[in-house]
């Protein structure tokens, strides 16, 4: 399997914009004002991540993760599935930390 440069961030970037709307519809469920906000600044930090990315992207150079036999594997075994649980997963387990 070879992974270029380019598919690790194209795939990095899919992963944030997916971590922004997660936390996005999670925050859109949640009562709780400090949760809430915690799951916004969630968002701008995702949305930081993308951008980083992006330029990274953009500069085309040669990061050396194409001969990266771990990154191979972990490429191959973590991301040929979704990173974040459906929403309605994440919104069953809410009452578990209730008063947390």
């Amino acid at each position: 399997m070879v992974v270029t440069n380019s598919e690790l961030l194209e795939l990095s970037i899919k992963v944030e914009r997916e971590g922004q709307r997660f936390y996005a519809e999670l925050a859109s469920h949640i009562d709780d004002p400090k949760v809430r906000e915690f799951l916004s600044l969630m968002v701008k930090e995702e949305a930081a991540h993308e951008i980083h990315f992006k330029k990274m992207l953009e500069t085309e150079n040669d990061f050396g993760w194409e001969n990266d036999e771990a990154l191979k594997k972990l490429v191959a075994e973590c991301f040929q599935t979704d990173i974040f649980p459906p929403l309605e997963e994440t919104l069953s387990q809410l009452p578990r930390f209730e008063g947390l």
